[in-house]
């Protein structure tokens, strides 16, 4: 094929991070581990939207059981929440919840607009199209000012508002909001699956 198979893996995987850091939200089932905070509260908050299931959690060293696991509320965006009477061990770093997270799969206009960036990404690396830095193109005396890239938006109007329309960002922060930090301590362990089954070169 034209490129390498590793330059596939690799822009595919940055056009797939991009998308799901836009967004604030996996769009293909994901699997996280995360270490966190106890603050005495029922309630404890995960960095991820679009929650699945609790597969498994330790408090203090201690594993909950199946029986426990299954009492506790899983909300769908960051919220875990044990029963009532029950609270999350005080402790700096005492707790470790196994989780998977995200839709079953990308709505096909959102995969569109990924492929489209992947294909961006990668005419970039090979010097086809625009120079990616180039803040205006001109022809035949004319000269038109590119959108630019900035940290929420890919400077690409048709896949900017796109990833817009399904961002979770712009429905509780407003467009074009900062990232949020979560104010707890966190170990990530991913496992990534691929918007893109099935992709061909």
């Amino acid at each position: 094929g034209q490129y390498p198979d590793t330059d596939i893996v690799t822009y595919r995987t940055i056009a797939e991070t991009e998308c799901e850091y836009i967004c604030d939200r996996a769009f293909v089932p994901r699997f996280r581990r995360v270490t966190l905070d106890g603050r005495g509260d029922a309630e404890i908050w995960v960095p991820d939207n679009d929650l699945r299931a609790v597969t498994a959690v330790t408090m203090d060293g201690t594993a909950m059981t199946v029986g426990d696991l299954a009492l506790l509320k899983v909300y769908q965006h960051r919220r875990l929440q044990r029963p009532t009477g029950q609270t999350w061990n005080v402790g700096q770093e005492n707790l470790t919840v196994a989780y998977t997270y995200g839709l079953d799969a990308p709505p096909p206009d959102l995969k569109e607009m990924v492929l489209l960036r992947f294909k961006e990404r990668i005419f970039a690396k090979s010097g086809i199209g625009v120079p990616s830095r180039a803040k205006s193109v001109s022809s035949e005396g004319t000269t038109v000012a590119l959108n630019m890239a900035s940290q929420l938006e890919t400077g690409n109007p048709d896949v900017d508002s796109v990833f817009q329309r399904y961002s979770l960002r712009s429905a509780d922060s407003g467009s074009g909001a900062e990232p949020r930090p979560v104010s707890r301590t966190m170990d990530f362990d991913p496992q990534f699956f691929s918007l893109y089954h099935g992709l061909r070169r």
